[in-house]
């Protein structure tokens, strides 16, 4: 199965248990890449695209990108400002509580393909981007050590040897000849696979305790803005190439854009929001 024969993240297995194959086996597939390519055609004029009438990415820029789904969550947060969001959506009438999930939907599909926007404008794979997260979150929280705990990563640092300085990469490894020799089968990953995978990472630790949604949407916020900071002092250039990112700075723009995605995937998990479909939704539109 495609998670667990990944190259370069066997990890992956002991972060989510030794059966997350069987967990993936009868999902849907919206695979992160078809999404990529629809969210470039459906952006992008004519006149930016090559010879071949295939899109690139240098008209699309990453601190726009920042902009449009910062302003996406905003809307997604006026959705959940009821303090008893439970008890507000059962005072609603069905018609309304219809609307208020289908807008959810919307937004929610719509920030995640401006993520793949943004992760393509940094010459980056958000699929890449997520394994390698979910691998590195891993190492990070080891099961035996985090089950039931809400303590930051630097709690384990002494058993796991990571810390904010040490151990922190999810970019692949490049072999000899240039070329990126990690995740090459996740290409082909799912929406649906991912969903399913972060869900048993939290299931296996018993964080699912701590997972409201308004939790979890007040930690995607948090870390959009440390997405943001990373864009912050860089100035509006007009071609994508003339930021010339370094490997170190596109790993952490790459964690970034990783755990927004994820936090977005556990929102829509808790809220029955089918996210594949949701985004494919917007697309087809």
């Amino acid at each position: 199965m495609l998670l667990t024969s990944m190259t370069g993240v066997s990890s992956l297995n002991t972060s989510v248990g030794a059966d997350a194959s069987e967990i993936v086996h009868n999902a849907p597939r919206v695979t992160f890449k078809v999404l990529t390519e629809g969210a470039l055609n459906s952006r992008l004029h004519p006149k930016d695209c090559n010879e071949q009438k295939i899109p690139t990415v240098s008209a699309i820029s990453p601190r726009d990108e920042i902009f449009r789904v910062t302003s996406m969550v905003g809307d997604l947060t006026k959705l959940f400002l009821a303090n008893t969001f439970e008890v507000h959506r059962r005072s609603l009438s069905s018609q309304l509580v219809e609307q208020e999930v289908e807008e959810k939907k919307s937004i929610c599909g719509q920030i995640l393909l401006i993520l793949c926007l943004l992760a393509k404008s940094c010459d980056l794979e958000i699929a890449h981007c997520c394994v390698g997260k979910v691998a590195l979150n891993g190492r990070k929280y080891p099961t035996d050590l985090c089950k039931g705990k809400a303590n930051s990563y630097t709690a384990y640092s002494a058993e796991t040897g990571i810390s904010k300085n040490k151990g922190q990469s999810i970019l692949p490894a490049v072999d000899s000849s240039g070329e990126r020799s990690d995740y090459t089968l996740s290409d082909e990953l799912s929406v649906e696979e991912l969903t399913l995978v972060v869900r048993k990472f939290v299931d296996d630790r018993n964080w699912a305790q701590f997972h409201t949604p308004r939790n979890i949407l007040l930690a995607l916020i948090g870390e959009l803005g440390e997405l943001a900071e990373l864009f912050q002092w860089v100035g509006d250039k007009e071609y994508v190439q003339d930021y010339n990112f370094d490997c170190e700075k596109k790993d952490k723009i790459g964690q970034e854009i990783a755990d927004v995605t994820i936090y977005l995937m556990r929102l829509c998990d808790l809220c029955e929001i089918d996210l594949g479909r949701a985004a494919m939704y917007v697309l087809e539109k």
